[in-house]
């Protein structure tokens, strides 16, 4: 891998449609931000404490306990160790690419941008610290400067899989579904074994109309492992928009009560400029669930408000 750490997908980052965004581990440690905003982890115990630091071990030694740490989503273990071995090799840069792969993951973007910006100080053709860079901006909501580092990224490396799906993503907020689909093809003729990126396909093809190919995109990211409740709401939505009522409420009922999935049905008929269908659906969500101030409520009285 280039000088990092893959960034593991909880793809929480959403199905990456923001889904990913998807790609990131959900720091599950305890943490604490100075005045000055920098990134100050607190030492669960005595034995990791800063005055304790007596290098037991050597810089590849604490390399292996930040890996370790990072693998199993012990972000504050593994920021502690890379910062210790960086301490004792400061001129390492896969050092200090994967403290940054650690700070984006606990989505302290300044922080992760300024780590991954002094690696490519010192190479400025580091694909991963491009990468990275890429997704501390898209994290931030700099999708015009996250678009430009992803592009270098992949004008370094054609294999950044990541770079591709994440332009798709920003293709798909920028309305241009087209050329989102080709993004994530891309992405799946490098990694053709993930999941959300199919899901992502299958967003991109369902905001261009193509809900045929929606579905069976789809359903290879159910047969893939992609987050369960969002691929199969997706899939449902997509069934409905193609006139397969009778089998998106039965998907949508895999994945919720009956109520809610009525509702869905609903949303989908309002956003289609059916109110009459919309209201039907509503009012079978009503007669399904034990809230009368439930969602389908606040729905049916805006369906009505819409009807001639």
């Amino acid at each position: 891998m280039d000088k990092g750490i893959a960034v593991r997908h909880s793809y929480s980052w959403v199905v990456m449609s923001v889904l990913a965004i998807g790609c990131m581990l959900a720091a599950g440690c305890s943490r604490a931000v100075s005045q000055q905003g920098s990134l100050v982890y607190q030492p669960r115990s005595e034995v990791y404490a800063e005055e304790d630091i007596q290098e037991r071990y050597s810089a590849e030694e604490y390399e292996e306990m930040g890996d370790a740490g990072f693998s199993r989503a012990d972000l504050e273990f593994a920021y502690m160790n890379y910062g210790k071995a960086l301490k004792m090799d400061p001129k390492n840069q896969s050092l200090r690419s994967k403290r940054a792969w650690v700070l984006l993951a606990g989505n302290f973007n300044d922080e992760a941008a300024r780590e991954f910006t002094l690696v490519l100080d010192k190479n400025k053709n580091s694909a991963a610290a491009r990468e990275g860079l890429g997704q501390a901006h898209f994290q931030k909501k700099q999708y015009d400067q996250a678009l430009v580092e992803f592009k270098k990224a992949l004008e370094i490396d054609a294999t950044r899989w990541r770079s591709h799906n994440f332009i798709g993503i920003m293709y798909n907020h920028n309305n241009d579904s087209l050329q989102a689909v080709e993004e994530f093809k891309a992405a799946l003729a490098i990694k053709p074994d993930s999941g959300i990126i199919y899901n992502n396909l299958g967003m991109a093809y369902s905001l261009a109309g193509g809900y045929e190919e929606a579905v069976a995109a789809y359903h290879k990211a159910y047969e893939l492992g992609a987050p369960r409740e969002k691929t199969l709401n997706n899939l449902a939505m997509a069934l409905a928009k193609m006139g397969r009522i009778v089998r998106a409420e039965d998907v949508f009922k895999e994945v919720g009560d009956e109520a809610r999935a009525y509702n869905n049905i609903g949303c989908v008929y309002l956003a289609q400029g059916d109110q009459e269908m919309a209201a039907k659906s509503f009012e079978s969500a009503l007669r399904s669930s034990v809230d009368p101030y439930s969602t389908a409520s606040k729905n049916l009285n805006k369906c009505r408000r819409a009807m001639p």
